[in-house]
């Protein structure tokens, strides 16, 4: 699986364990239809700037009305949360196709470190919108995040890999909005992506080394030996390519 390209247009789908989902032709191409605009709104918050984007200039581009554009995704707001938390879904599906363990979070901070080299302004204009002094959106980006985390987590914890009593949606809250903190605070001011790499990669380490078992706890520690200071690219090291 490749790593998701916040301006390329992003299909994901939640698998329904045990089950086999026909989808008809005329879904897919909504699907399709919906993560090119979504792609678009990303493109031009980070052309624009999240204050600044305009329903008119996403609509006008993916050759639609305005009207069409808010009957299908509600207002303003609504479009841009949609189409970052449409991003936020499929860097979590990258970093759970990788692995699927605790070391998916340290792939998951690998790729968000490679997203600001690629990227840098739309993971800037991400952050951005969370706390925006006008209409900031982290309570609606952190908590769709925070579940998504948590998710991952109860499926690490029935692998036997978490310690008894680790709560699931406390640790993925915690997760979720430091990876968003440390990622702003990187943006604001204007550091390199190796400087965002090396702190969220420590900082998920920490908190997960207090809450999985020892084995794991050995993995992760390693991985940061071997991994932590090696520069990020946007395709990856191989090393961040975990088996399950």
């Amino acid at each position: 699986m490749e790593m998701p390209r916040p301006y390329e247009p992003l299909v994901s789908e939640i698998a329904v364990p045990g089950k086999t989902i026909t989808r008809q032709p005329s879904w897919l191409r909504r699907v399709k239809r919906r993560a090119q605009i979504y792609a678009e709104v990303r493109r031009q918050m980070a052309v624009d700037g999240y204050e600044f984007m305009v329903s008119r200039k996403v609509a006008d581009a993916c050759g639609i009305t305005v009207q069409t554009l808010h009957n299908s995704f509600g207002d303003r707001t609504q479009l841009i949360v949609q189409a970052l938390n449409d991003h936020t879904l499929a860097i979590d599906s990258y970093a759970k196709s990788m692995a699927n363990h605790p070391l998916l979070f340290l792939v998951l901070a690998d790729a968000y470190s490679s997203c600001a080299i690629e990227t840098p302004e739309f993971l800037r204009q991400l952050v951005t919108s969370a706390f925006s002094e006008k209409k900031p959106l982290l309570s609606m980006l952190h908590g769709f995040g925070a579940r998504n985390k948590r998710n991952l987590l109860i499926e690490i914890a029935a692998r036997d890999m978490l310690r008894a009593g680790v709560d699931c949606e406390f640790l993925a809250n915690k997760i979720s909005l430091m990876n968003c903190v440390t990622t702003y605070e990187w943006a604001k001011a204007t550091r390199a992506p190796s400087d965002l790499r090396v702190e969220l990669i420590s900082a998920i380490g920490l908190l997960l080394m207090g809450a999985v078992k020892a084995t794991a706890a050995s993995r992760i520690e390693e991985w940061l030996g071997d991994n932590l200071h090696k520069a990020a690219s946007p395709d990856m090291p191989s090393s961040a390519c975990l088996s399950h």
